[in-house]
């Protein structure tokens, strides 16, 4: 049976590490291309404000100066011991739940922990725990929409339960909601351009429907040959093109016409797609020394990576 990727985000169980994120590309000359693993200059732990020290830490790498300096820089980044992100409400809040152990574990019984769930601005560092009322989600949650490219129309999820969603295109600038046919148990797709949008439907059995559906409700099944892949749980599209992680952690990239994909990246843990389609934040899993870490990297639309590393470290995180 598949896992199915919930309509109300992805919680993750590790601690976690916020990028705030990555400041502004010049407008012109390509970025530096720095291959990861490669020498890199010395190393700036980001310090973590829940005073442990040591055992985790996010290194931000500095470029080397000269005509073919760095483009892409971290703009800061911040730390919140014992906590996993719930939800970006903002470009610099986040709502999160902290853990806290209230009894240790003995020979015969299990730890006990508290949770608590608040809302943090990472520009002041302001923190507010929530009330049962604001933590309890009302139904409008429940209802998913992406505005496409040209702002002209948005493809709705309205979940009726866990595993199953009723589709509609809705007219922006006349309020109509098109219906689209078939069930999905899945959340994931993207506007492939302005009039299309890509769909991994999902399924109970085998890994279902890639369906390209058009502003007018209807649809078309794309036939993707890809022995690698079970179901598709890392998903996107931008600009003409679908990008998918398979079982090995290999990210690829087709575009509709074709029917086998393009190896694009290796050791991808998850990815994210920039608003303008330009460009990819990838998380990679790499291995030195006999310990696993990760690594965050950009890359641009057709699989170059762009620019130095970003940051490193032995936390699997969230992209954004």
């Amino acid at each position: 049976m598949k896992r199915h990727v919930g309509p109300l985000g992805l919680k993750l169980l590790a601690t976690f590490v916020v990028m705030s994120l990555i400041a502004a590309c010049q407008s012109q000359g390509r970025l530096t291309v720095v291959v990861p693993g490669g020498s890199q200059p010395p190393e700036q732990s980001a310090p973590d404000s829940g005073g442990r020290q040591g055992d985790r830490k996010l290194t931000v790498v500095e470029g080397s100066s000269g005509p073919n300096d760095q483009q892409l820089k971290v703009d800061g980044t911040h730390r919140i011991s014992a906590a996993n992100i719930e939800a970006w409400l903002s470009e610099n809040e986040v709502r999160i739940t902290v853990t806290e152990m209230v009894k240790a574990a003995t020979e015969t019984e299990e730890p006990e922990f508290a949770y608590t769930t608040a809302t943090v601005n990472l520009r002041t560092g302001e923190r507010r725990e929530l009330s049962k009322q604001e933590i309890q989600p009302p139904a409008s949650q429940l209802v998913k929409e992406q505005v496409s490219p040209d702002g002209k129309y948005s493809f709705v999820q309205k979940w009726r339960d866990k595993y199953t969603a009723e589709n509609f295109i809705k007219n922006l600038q006349t309020g109509e909601l098109i219906p689209v046919k078939g069930d999905n148990y899945m959340e994931i797709g993207g506007w492939l351009d302005s009039d299309t949008y890509v769909l991994a439907a999902g399924s109970m059995q085998g890994r279902g429907d890639v369906r390209l559906i058009a502003t007018d409700g209807s649809y078309s099944v794309m036939q993707i040959e890809d022995e690698h892949v079970e179901s598709y749980l890392s998903f996107g599209a931008s600009k003409g093109r679908i990008y998918y992680t398979d079982m090995n952690h290999v990210l690829k990239v087709i575009e509709p016409d074709q029917t086998e994909p393009v190896h694009l990246i290796d050791h991808v843990w998850s990815f994210e797609i920039s608003p303008n389609g330009e460009y990819i934040a990838v998380m990679t899993t790499v291995v030195s020394a006999g310990d696993e870490g990760s690594e965050l990297l950009i890359y641009d639309a057709s699989g170059s990576l762009q620019g130095s590393l970003i940051g490193k470290g032995n936390l699997i995180s969230y992209v954004s």
